[in-house]
């Protein structure tokens, strides 16, 4: 189960395409590891949630990670330019396993290529809980039953014993 912001365009049947993400900017300087900075950058890529610890407290100074909600509808930037006092940098944009998204069916998991409504996979079965409900009671009664023959024998053998 997922749990999002709720937006006024909620279909049920859909799942929401805005994700979060923990996005790394790989070989950042150092003097642009400041909050302000970061999120800014992150404004690039998405909407800004959260820092990684390590990179709050300055622990490695060789990627920055920052949690950033991405719609997975657009395009993933890869780099962007940060023009610092007239010098211009490609920053990399490096994404955390970030899900496969069909933009056809609007689910998570796999791409529009590999859609069942497209007819290019066949649709993936629905957990039938009834099922699995009675299984589940066949294994504890099963349990139960192993565990009374156990205790049976052993007050068996106990009486067995005494006479």
């Amino acid at each position: 189960m997922r749990i999002f912001k709720w937006d006024p365009t909620f279909n049920p049947s859909q799942e929401s395409s805005v994700v979060p993400l923990w996005v790394e900017f790989p070989e950042l300087p150092a003097h642009l590891f400041q909050k302000d900075a970061l999120f800014a950058m992150a404004n690039m890529v998405g909407t800004p949630l959260q820092l990684d610890d390590y990179t709050v407290n300055q622990a490695t100074l060789t990627c920055a990670k920052v949690c950033i909600e991405v719609d997975l509808n657009r395009p993933l930037l890869e780099e962007f330019i940060i023009n610092i006092r007239g010098v211009n940098l490609v920053q990399k944009v490096v994404y955390e396993q970030a899900p496969q998204y069909c933009k056809l069916c609007k689910h998570i998991g796999h791409q529009e290529k590999d859609c069942y409504v497209r007819g290019n996979a066949p649709k993936p079965a629905k957990p039938n809980l009834r099922h699995k409900a009675q299984a589940r009671k066949r294994n504890i009664v099963q349990q139960n039953r192993g565990y009374s023959k156990k205790e049976f024998s052993l007050h068996h053998s106990a009486s067995a014993a005494a006479e």
